[in-house]
């Protein structure tokens, strides 16, 4: 009898964007990285008293407490931003957290600057709010949250997954009151640098070259401010890479935490 003692896998919490946005569209890739690590899905904002970032840091800790392993915390667009808001918590102590990979993710509110600076925007951004303004205002707050994001559907993706998109971003609950509270107190005016230039986890930040929310010029910005976080593009996809191009993405997540699993024995 084999008396050495399995070590618990490691756990991949992913985090998906929004706010205001349920985890339905990340379960399927999520659910391929089932090799790398046990895949938890956390949906911030699940408890109905959630309303501030504070609120959702704290579901976060409560989840990745009662994991019986160490984890990867894997988020998109917002969901990244909230891990590395995440990082304000972690002290010596309770180093639970292995390592954290943010995807097309905002660390600052700057981006919105460099999305609507975009010469090539323009036009565009002219349509987006033409079509939002020509929506049904009588509409319940949680079906016009998702018309108006199905409006933004050309910045989200690359035009051959336009038709995939929107089946996509149709299928997703929204949550129009978390989505006003958290704008309100914290996407309108946040910046997460001062936790990165402290980390003490590895971070790994996939970007994508044809995002249109999170600009080429702003993940460069951002990519040279931390010059000790490693970063990869992923070529020709919109703000949602694992389902443009999953393999890709997976590959990436794949090396990442085996390099951190190596480290750690």
């Amino acid at each position: 009898m084999n008396s050495t003692l399995t070590r618990p896998r490691l756990r991949l919490i992913f985090l998906h964007g929004g706010p205001g946005m349920d985890s339905s569209y990340v379960k399927s890739f999520a659910d391929s990285l089932g090799h790398v690590g046990e895949v938890v899905i956390y949906d911030h904002g699940s408890t109905k008293k959630a309303s501030t970032i504070e609120d959702l840091l704290t579901e976060l800790e409560s989840v990745i407490e009662s994991c019986d392993a160490r984890v990867v915390l894997i988020g998109h667009s917002f969901g990244g931003t909230l891990a590395c808001k995440y990082l304000e918590r972690l002290t010596a102590s309770n180093l639970k957290v292995s390592g954290i990979v943010t995807i097309c993710s905002p660390l600052d509110s700057s981006w919105t600057e460099s999305l609507y600076s975009q010469p090539s925007n323009y036009e565009e951004l002219k349509h987006v709010e033409m079509k939002i303004s020509a929506l049904d205002k009588c509409l319940p707050p949680n079906d016009l949250f998702r018309a108006e994001t199905l409006c933004w559907l050309p910045f989200y993706f690359s035009k051959d997954f336009h038709l995939l998109g929107r089946k996509l971003l149709e299928s997703i609950q929204y949550n129009f009151d978390l989505f006003e509270a958290l704008s309100r107190s914290f996407m309108n005016d946040f910046d997460v640098s001062d936790s990165l230039l402290k980390a003490k986890v590895p971070i790994f930040s996939i970007w994508s070259t044809s995002d249109r929310i999170i600009s080429f010029e702003y993940s460069d910005k951002t990519s040279r401010k931390f010059p000790h976080i490693p970063f990869s593009y992923v070529d020709d996809a919109g703000h949602f890479p694992f389902v443009e191009k999953p393999n890709e993405v997976k590959h990436l997540i794949e090396l990442f935490v085996s390099k951190i699993q190596k480290e750690e024995n």
